[in-house]
């Protein structure tokens, strides 16, 4: 038996490990689901150290998503695609809700505050996969719209993908 302790996750066995373990944290003030996947029933403490990085850098490393978000944005790619199918799929009725919940001034234009209404929804681990190894799903309600903002990331915390996905 090699139990390591992780953060949120608490003790697990490196070599009885289950299908999926999950959990719940708090991020930006919002419950976000999180859950860690094992295809194989061992693994070693170094791909699980990579597990532990990500969720003692949490903060940082979502932060570094939103900014990201941001510069997507204005680059006019996979965010505005987001966007676009978001409002496609919403009615006029929950488009107004969530602008109503996100703070704006008379500048501030509809796709802002969108953006702005954005949450993390789920963080999801592959320790087996290095370079697909977190994914971070966004997105403005499951209310609104069917659409997610969908981060990959690798072992390094580095961006692989940004994608839009229907859950």
């Amino acid at each position: 038996m090699r139990p390591f302790k992780l953060p949120i996750f608490n003790e697990i066995n490196l070599d009885d490990l289950e299908n999926w373990y999950d959990a719940q944290v708090e991020v930006d003030g919002a419950t976000v689901s999180m859950d860690m996947n094992f295809d194989e029933t061992s693994i070693g403490e170094a791909e699980v150290t990579f597990v532990k990085n990500f969720l003692e850098k949490l903060p940082e490393i979502t932060q570094s998503l939103r900014a990201h978000v941001l510069l997507d944005y204005a680059s006019g790619t996979v965010t505005k695609e987001f966007l676009s199918k978001a409002l496609d799929s919403a009615n006029e009725e929950k488009l107004n809700a969530v602008l109503a919940s996100v703070s704006s001034t008379e500048n501030t234009s509809r796709d802002q505050q969108l953006l702005a209404a954005l949450r993390l929804k789920r963080i999801a681990f592959f320790p087996e996969d290095a370079e697909r190894f977190a994914f971070f799903d966004y997105t403005i309600g499951t209310d609104f719209t069917d659409y997610l903002l969908a981060f990959t990331l690798n072992t390094q915390q580095a961006i692989v993908e940004v994608s839009v996905e229907n859950y």
